[in-house]
């Protein structure tokens, strides 16, 4: 059976990386001036237009890397300014989740296959029990 790829990766091989340089490239991204919260306003938007809310998955990962990030509030300073403004802008937030551990990770920032495994359950179980409601759950 052939593997699965994305673009030039392999999503059972994840390169090497090297903590204190993910972390160096992941914020000089995320403190320029653009830092892409218009695009979460605009998915927010058509999905209010189709009548949905929004929901952005906050991924945990390894702790290496999240050892050296800032705060979580002034990472996502940007992300939860929305939320506060937009209720149709709902988080789930994996970040400080401590049922991962650094062998969920294929690298710093990205989870092996077990990890995203684990990740899916969660994200059901968090649609199931708190924003299904009890109508639909039947459905879920």
């Amino acid at each position: 059976m052939p593997r699965k790829t994305y673009g030039d990766m392999d999503k059972y091989r994840f390169e090497s990386h090297n903590a204190e340089e993910r972390v160096a490239g992941h914020l000089k991204n995320n403190r320029r001036q653009n830092n892409q919260t218009e695009y979460v306003e605009k998915c927010a938007a058509l999905a209010r237009l189709k009548g949905h809310d929004l929901f952005v998955v906050i991924p945990p990962f390894r702790s290496d890397y999240t050892k050296l990030l800032p705060p979580f509030e002034e990472v996502f300073a940007p992300l939860l300014s929305l939320t506060q403004k937009d209720a149709s802008i709902h988080l789930l937030d994996y970040f400080h989740d401590t049922d991962f551990a650094d062998d969920d990770f294929g690298d710093t920032d990205h989870l092996n296959l077990q990890g995203a495994k684990k990740l899916t359950q969660k994200i059901r179980q968090a649609f199931r029990t708190t924003i299904i409601t009890p109508s639909y759950a039947g459905n879920a």
